[in-house]
């Protein structure tokens, strides 16, 4: 069973280096658990090429704390995390992913939510696809109107003999 991660998901914290060598991603400890391994990735986010991880951190940890190092964090501002447990040689499944953001003192955007994103994301392929959809549509919706007008005349014409 993994361990349960006891840190704020989504959280964001200010890019000053005090800041950030002061916070501690921390969980839960598992019974008899021996080690426990923790991933850090950072996110590259782009509107062309979506999200990308990169791993910045693989480590095992006896300690149900990690303290976060600024220099590990240089190259993004988004990142995710996950962790399992290692209890008589047997490692846990790994736990969901957790979020955090580093901010800039001057920036006020907050983290989104990952649901919200899925819409957002969802609603522009929506729109980028529209078009297709309509033509799709419009032409079912004609070939339908051909069927029926040859079925009606079809009609007419068994009806008329």
């Amino acid at each position: 069973m993994p361990p349960a991660i006891i840190s704020k998901n989504n959280l964001i914290i200010n890019s000053s280096k005090d800041k950030i060598n002061n916070h501690k991603l921390f969980w839960s400890k598992t019974p008899n658990a021996d080690s426990y391994e923790l991933i850090l990735e950072g996110i590259n986010s782009s509107t062309i090429l979506g999200e990308n991880y990169f791993e910045i951190l693989n480590t095992s940890l006896q300690d149900t704390l990690y303290n976060l190092d600024s220099t590990n964090l240089t190259n993004y501002n988004s990142f995710r995390w996950k962790l399992r447990s290692n209890v008589e040689n047997k490692w846990s499944d790994f736990t969901d992913y957790y979020y955090f953001k580093i901010q800039s003192e001057n920036e006020t955007q907050p983290l989104v939510d990952k649901e919200i994103a899925e819409a957002v994301e969802e609603l522009v392929l929506r729109l980028r696809y529209s078009s297709y959809i309509d033509e799709m549509l419009l032409a079912k919706r004609k070939r339908r109107k051909s069927i029926c007008a040859a079925a009606r005349s079809n009609f007419k014409i068994e009806n008329s003999v």
